[in-house]
Formats: structure tokens, C-alpha cells, sequence
């Protein structure tokens, strides 16, 4: 059973004249374990795909099952727990909390999960420390560079063990170095099993994935497997 599986799935916004169709009947089905990047330009509907598939989102018509669950029939509580329990995310912006240390920030949706504290203060110290940011643990964002507050972010995002990872344009805002130490990051965690996806608007980056969907016009206009040494 694939982990993800789109039917046919459109998202449309607006009324009357103002309708525009984001995404156009999309059916793919991704694998546990895959590392897959979506790409296209700004507009192209791949952020709104994200959406639907973080369960951030609901599309309009089609059907879209996760872990062999047809999410439509989903709750709006059923689908937060799974975004809190099976997704983690990251975001280009980072959207760390400025006022909260690094460790705090990685803590924040173990808090949401009910864990205690004492052993979700074990997870965070763990988290940074798997993205070599342990030294960094009581540093504020606004004392972290680019590269270190996406990295603290990765380690919010895994912090719970997600199974899988959902990554928004992650290396956007960063310079190659650190982009390139992010997407290290994301191989790791891709070769100790989870599910990786990932948007990306540079078709280099996409290329480094196990599996490229590129989409245009909100449809998938090619879908093809990389060699990734």
C-alpha cells in the first residue's frame, strides 16, 4: 500500500468569474521511503499540492489517502493529530518563534503531543544535536545564522520521529553552502528511512532527489526516477 495515493485530485479558489483551478486532477501515489521532489515554477500549483498532501489543505474534488486513510472523511482534530504525529515540516522562511531559544523551538510541537518534559527535552537535545546545532541549544533565532535557523527547524521537524518529512523550498533562502549542508541533512534522514518530500523551484536541486514530479499549470507534466550516487 503506498503511503500516499492522489486520485484525481483538484483544488480550485474563488467564485463565480474569479474560479482558478491551482491544481487539475493530479493522480500519483508516492512510496514509504522515497525521496521525491516537486518542482515547477512560482504559481505551477506545487505549493498547493504540498498543502493538500501536509493535510494543510483539503482539495476540492478527487480523493487523497495517506497511510491507507481517505483523509476527506477526517476530522479537522483527526487531521491536525496527523499533521502533529506523521508529518514534519519545513518551511523556506523557517518560521521559528523569535522570542524562544533553539531548544525551545524544537520543543514546541513535542508540547503540542502531550510528551513530558523531561523526555521531550531528551528528543530536542537529541534533534539538534543530529543537525550539529547542540552547542547552539540556548542561542535565540536572531543569533543564528541562515543556515543554522533552517537547521533548527529540521530539527523541530524531526525531532518526534515522523515518519515522513515534508520540506518547502528549504534550501530557498540560503546561500549554496548551507543549502548544500541541508540537503546532506535531508539524505540522511531519507537513508534512515523516512519519506521525504520535498518543493523546490530549481530544477538543480530537484535533480538530487531519488524522483522528480515536475508540474506546470497545475498538472504533473513529467515524473521520472534520478540516479543519485
Amino acid at each position: 500500500m503506498p503511503l500516499i495515493e492522489l486520485k484525481n485530485i483538484s483544488k480550485i479558489y474563488g467564485s463565480g468569474d474569479d474560479l482558478v483551478t491551482a491544481v487539475k486532477n493530479i493522480s500519483l501515489n508516492v512510496e514509504r521511503g522515497e525521496f521525491t521532489a516537486i518542482s515547477g515554477t512560482s504559481g505551477s500549483g506545487k505549493s498547493t499540492l504540498m498543502n493538500i498532501i501536509g493535510c494543510l489543505d483539503i482539495q476540492t474534488s478527487g480523493k487523497y489517502s495517506l497511510c491507507g486513510k481517505d483523509t476527506s472523511t477526517l476530522s479537522e482534530k483527526e487531521l491536525a493529530e496527523i499533521r502533529n504525529r506523521d508529518i514534519g515540516f519545513i518551511f523556506q522562511n523557517f518560521n521559528l518563534i523569535p522570542s524562544l531559544t533553539a531548544l525551545e523551538n524544537v520543543e514546541l510541537p513535542l508540547i503540542y503531543r502531550g510528551i513530558p518534559k523531561n523526555i521531550r527535552r531528551q528528543l530536542a537535545v537529541h534533534a539538534l544535536e543530529n543537525v550539529s546545532l547542540g552547542s547552539r541549544a540556548d542561542h535565540l533565532p536572531a543569533k543564528l545564522s541562515g543556515g543554522q535557523q533552517q537547521r533548527v527547524a529540521i530539527a523541530r521537524a524531526i525531532a518526534a520521529a515522523p515518519p515522513m518529512i515534508l520540506a518547502d523550498e528549504p534550501t530557498g533562502n540560503l546561500d549554496r553552502k548551507n543549502g548544500s549542508d541541508v540537503m546532506k541533512i535531508l539524505y540522511d534522514l531519507n537513508s534512515q528511512g523516512k519519506t521525504v518530500i520535498m518543493i523546490t523551484h530549481d530544477e538543480n536541486i530537484a535533480a538530487h532527489a531519488s524522483r522528480t514530479i515536475r508540474i506546470s499549470d497545475g498538472q504533473i507534466v513529467s515524473d521520472v526516477n534520478n540516479y543519485v550516487p
